[in-house]
């Protein structure tokens, strides 16, 4: 196995996630953003002024500005991911339905269960359907 293949990487930060190792999740994220200044920045004023939760969400609202001057596909879903790590389900679903509008053709992944903060709200499951997913409503 490649460890920096970009896949392999996805699904490495995937699983620090889900099982709660943040220091470990933290330290490849930045690792991960030092190529880019501006973002690893935001992201760390983000820890320093309110933790974990609030490292993603400086960081997804940095990309989100980007994105609303230079709109690209699959943006979305990456915003959406930050969002949800932040806790802000809102907003969250607000770029996982453009991802929709956008067509992203890795929106079935949604359904899994690294997204449980999101299955109990009402938007998402109306989403999950129009994809034909499933998803648990009560995760574990």
């Amino acid at each position: 196995m490649q460890p920096d293949a970009p896949i392999a990487r996805g699904h490495w930060f995937l699983a620090l996630e889900g099982l709660g190792r943040k220091e470990e999740h933290l330290k490849l994220v930045q690792e991960r953003l030092a190529r880019d200044p501006e973002r690893l920045a935001a992201f760390q004023q983000g820890l320093a002024s309110g933790g974990y939760e609030n490292a993603f969400r400086s960081d997804g609202d940095l990309l989100a500005a980007r994105y609303e001057k230079n709109p690209h596909k699959s943006g979305e879903l990456s915003i959406a991911g930050l969002y949800r790590i932040s806790g802000d389900v809102e907003r969250a679903i607000d770029w996982l339905e453009k991802a929709y509008e956008e067509r992203d053709g890795n929106l079935p992944y949604i359904g899994r269960p690294i997204h449980k903060i999101l299955h109990s709200n009402h938007r998402f499951q109306e989403l999950c359907n129009k994809l034909k997913i499933p998803f648990q409503s009560k995760c574990p």
